[in-house]
């Protein structure tokens, strides 16, 4: 077997294996389905006032400019934070009741990062706000359904049909596949995959 179909057939079983809550999986996943990205936009703000207005790259991947019913601009950037320690801070709940900001800046830790056991925790300063949320939370909404998918390594066992779509997309197809391991190996520089 050439040397090339051995890495393949590495990189396919290793990329199976990844949930996509994973940082650098979920940015995958956000930057080849924008779409996705509203979609979860939604779920986790819990606003359904919310219309994409485009696209702009930001820091930590793509991001979204979003308009609420009252016309005001919100930009949204959705990262993972991987496994988070837990810290004793100034969190709150998060409330959708809140007045909106202005910018969103949502991370999705594989943990309840903060012990409380809320779905999401609520850190507001200034025009931004920033969102973390609990990867661990089991409970009856569409944010429970989405982080299950997130935990779920096989597309089979999810029950969101846009994020099934994208992880099969970059879990079983050649293109997809190499897309996640070359973004694989940009945030880990000189890594060895797999």
């Amino acid at each position: 077997m050439p040397i090339s179909d051995v890495s393949w057939t590495d990189d396919r079983k290793w990329i199976a294996q990844i949930c996509p809550m994973d940082p650098v999986f979920l940015q995958c996943m956000f930057e080849y389905n924008p779409h996705l990205l509203e979609k979860a936009a939604v779920i986790i703000l819990q606003r359904q006032d919310l219309v994409r207005k485009g696209y702009f790259t930001a820091g930590n991947g793509t991001g979204i400019r979003m308009q609420d019913g009252g016309g005001r601009e919100v930009r949204i950037t959705i990262a993972g934070e991987g496994f988070c320690p837990v810290r004793r801070t100034g969190a709150v709940p998060y409330d959708a009741r809140r007045p909106v900001s202005a910018w969103y800046d949502i991370r999705i830790a594989e943990n309840d990062a903060f012990g409380q056991g809320w779905p999401v925790y609520c850190f507001a300063s200034g025009e931004k706000t920033r969102l973390i949320i609990n990867g661990g939370y089991r409970g009856e909404s569409a944010l429970s359904c989405l982080l299950h998918d997130l935990r779920c390594p096989a597309p089979e066992n999810m029950l969101l049909p846009e994020l099934i779509l994208t992880v099969r997309y970059l879990k079983e197809s050649e293109a997809g596949i190499r897309r996640v391991v070359r973004a694989m190996e940009n945030a880990q520089p000189g890594a060895a995959i797999g």
